[in-house]
């Protein structure tokens, strides 16, 4: 959902476009293979926020401290995501650790249904999860997300 009071800017990249949205908390969204319309003028932090994701865009590692703003998600998902933006730069973990991490051992399959919805990618980088038995899914709304998935693991160097 686009709202008026984020500021919304676009990256163009290898994979194809990128909006990222900022709003009073920090950041909102990054919605991959989408172009929204650009609104607004960014503040100096979402500023080096845009360098740092280039920087992750062209290999070189990055940690992202940023503000985020997950106030649109349930109070389950928003430990998942939390737990999930612990998965350091060229690791992964699968569903079910992840689910163990957030303190629900039994949910992975909620844990999957919750990086489906997940609204700031690479920042919280539900790339890094697999299923058991393989690669997963990726972003239930993102065109061509196993592709984006492969295409982020590869840039932080894990072959599957």
């Amino acid at each position: 959902m686009i709202e008026d009071r984020n500021v919304w800017v676009n990256l163009k990249t290898k994979m194809g476009p990128i909006s990222i949205a900022w709003g009073s908390k920090g950041l909102t969204r990054i919605a991959l293979n989408e172009s929204y319309q650009p609104i607004g003028k960014p503040s100096p932090r979402f500023e080096k926020f845009l360098d740092r994701l280039s920087d992750y865009l062209s290999g070189k590692r990055v940690e992202f401290n940023v503000p985020i703003d997950l106030s649109d998600h349930t109070p389950f998902r928003q430990e998942v995501l939390h737990a999930c933006s612990k998965i350091l730069y060229g690791e992964t973990a699968t569903y079910g650790d992840l689910a163990m991490e957030a303190g629900s051992p039994n949910a992975a399959r909620a844990v999957g249904q919750t990086m489906a919805h997940n609204t700031i990618a690479i920042v919280i980088p539900c790339h890094r999860v697999l299923a058991s038995s393989g690669i997963g899914g990726y972003m239930r709304d993102c065109p061509d997300g196993l592709e984006w998935k492969r295409y982020f693991l590869r840039l932080e160097g894990i072959r599957l």
